[in-house]
């Protein structure tokens, strides 16, 4: 049986929305090991009193809302307490920042926290 040209054209070009359509799905664990490890070590330990720890819950609730802010803009140097500044990550989308976010519960043992854009947006740092 031979098919229609209206069914390979519509199989085609549904094929193609459904592509525009799947969004990425950033790896939390990928983005913290590129742009976070390197000071704040690899399970979020921190450097003495260097570079604070990133794997505590309660700091991390303390930090709450404001996180997608600090990734996008950085934290100013801090001389008192003797902590260089973190930098900023301008290039990081909405859903890196849900992706990173829920990895830093993860590393604090809250592996189940998951963050939508909506959450991210709501920081008013994010488009």
């Amino acid at each position: 049986m031979k098919p229609s040209w209206g069914a390979v054209i519509f199989l085609i070009w549904s094929g193609a929305m459904a592509c525009r359509f799947i969004p990425d799905n950033p790896d939390g664990a990928q983005l913290y090991a590129e742009k976070c490890a390197s000071c704040h070590g690899a399970q979020g330990e921190g450097l003495r009193q260097l570079i604070p720890p990133i794997n505590d819950l309660r700091r991390l609730q303390v930090i709450g809302d404001s996180l997608p802010c600090l990734l996008r803009y950085g934290i100013s140097a801090s001389p008192a307490r003797g902590q260089p500044p973190m930098p900023a990550f301008p290039e990081l989308e909405a859903d890196d920042v849900a992706a990173l976010w829920g990895h830093l519960f993860s590393l604090a043992g809250q592996p189940e926290a998951r963050f939508t854009l909506a959450d991210i947006r709501r920081s008013g740092c994010m488009d």
